[in-house]
């Protein structure tokens, strides 16, 4: 098993080389802050890079944990969202698509 300092070598090889290709951002810049609040107060994660692309299962327990473990994180997940932002994410694959739901249920709120 390859230990993090090889990791971090390989993975600065790979972008030196241009072989590291981020997935594109524009959905997520358009929520600004909300995104990064969003993982704060629904992962307890700060500065973390996410894309359009990112799911809402990149910031779970990886499923070696068990399958136990992986459930009761997915259920706190969906109801720390209910509570910070009053939304049912529970159909949503990607943080974008939540973020959406977010800023409907304000514009519906203000109008």
């Amino acid at each position: 098993m390859a230990t993090d300092d090889e990791i971090k070598r390989r993975i600065r090889k790979a972008a030196i080389a241009g072989r590291i290709v981020i997935a594109p951002q524009d959905g997520i810049q358009q929520f600004g802050p909300l995104a990064q609040q969003f993982l704060k107060n629904v992962f307890g994660c700060e500065g973390a890079l996410i894309t359009d692309e990112s799911s809402l299962s990149d910031f779970l327990p990886h499923p070696v944990v068990g399958r136990l473990a992986r459930i009761s994180a997915r259920l706190s997940m969906y109801n720390a969202i209910h509570e910070h932002y009053g939304v049912d994410a529970r159909q949503c694959t990607y943080i974008l698509d939540v973020l959406r739901l977010i800023e409907a249920r304000r514009a519906a709120k203000v109008h």
